[in-house]
């Protein structure tokens, strides 16, 4: 079952495009300038027969092609192990301690907003620590924004204000939030967002869903922001992160949209070229249903 979550009325906005200096892309892992202005990512559309519902059943996105719209840890852009303490092929992680689908990131015109899903498969759910701003050495997923391209430190100054890191951890029953001022954390709830999950508390094992608008100017309430409006042609600013620990070295896993160290600086952060719907209607008429074969991996 799906259904449209209701657009949001809002007053008209120029769009802005991401300045070309705000994305530096990557040279590192063999990659050779990927995430930069002139090479980014694709944000393609999902459209409006195909918005999902946001449940934590993650059926209804499994029409994404893989390596297009989805991406496991065989074609995600960087994954990587980690064994005895040290990096290593992802192919010497085995597949129950680690295992991953990605939908998405892609962009939802219907709603104006950001959608991903994630599946993925643990052995342990590592979380020593109650703290949930400690998550970034447990088992976490996270994702940043600079939905303008402003770039910069988002740390200091602007305080969060045009780009944000942002995080899920499927600690304490699972929660979604970022790493900055709480009063934010808003435009994770109706109608600015919607969010659902189904957690293995006893593995670490999920599946969540997150549909929701991004901000050019995010402040303690909606009055005081400015939402970004998607348009095909823009460039956006964001990264993509699923980490797999084990234990305090850090050993298990993780797979990468970025690979530069973009936790204070926003032009670090990868480019995403917003596509028109066209194309993804273009896919779903040319392209053989793929997500099967996917899907029944993990059962």
């Amino acid at each position: 079952m799906r259904y449209l979550i209701a657009i949001l009325t809002i007053a008209a906005l120029v769009c802005v495009a991401g300045s070309a200096n705000a994305f530096t892309g990557c040279e590192y892992w063999g990659y050779t300038d990927i995430g930069s202005a002139t090479n980014p990512y694709m944000l393609y559309a999902i459209p409006d027969e195909y918005v999902p519902t946001i449940d934590g059943d993650l059926s209804d996105v499994g029409w994404m092609p893989d390596g297009v719209m989805s991406f496991t840890r065989d074609t995600a852009p960087r994954a990587f192990g980690v064994v005895g303490g040290e990096l290593a092929d992802i192919a010497d992680v085995p597949r129950d301690n680690f295992d991953v689908v990605v939908y998405g990131p892609a962009w939802v015109p219907a709603t104006n907003s950001l959608y991903f899903g994630v599946h993925k498969v643990d052995d342990i759910l590592y979380c020593p620590g109650e703290a949930l701003g400690d998550c970034w050495k447990e088992d976490n997923q996270q994702w940043c924004t600079d939905p303008s391209g402003a770039g910069g430190n988002f740390r200091q100054g602007q305080n969060c204000n045009t780009a944000q890191q942002n995080f899920y951890t499927p600690k304490q029953g699972g929660h979604v939030g970022h790493f900055g001022p709480e009063e934010y954390n808003w435009r994770f709830e109706a109608p600015y967002g919607f969010f659902a999950q189904n957690l293995d508390e006893a593995t670490g094992s999920y599946d969540m869903e997150l549909m929701y608008n991004l901000w050019d100017w995010l402040d303690a309430s909606p009055d005081e922001s400015e939402l970004h409006t998607f348009e095909p042609g823009q460039l956006i600013g964001l990264t993509f992160y699923v980490r797999d620990r084990d234990d305090e070295d850090g050993n298990g896993a993780g797979i990468a949209w970025h690979c530069e160290d973009i936790w204070t600086d926003a032009s670090l952060f990868t480019a995403f070229s917003v596509r028109p719907v066209e194309e993804t209607l273009e896919f779903l008429a040319t392209e053989p249903s793929t997500w099967g074969g996917i899907k029944a991996m993990f059962k």
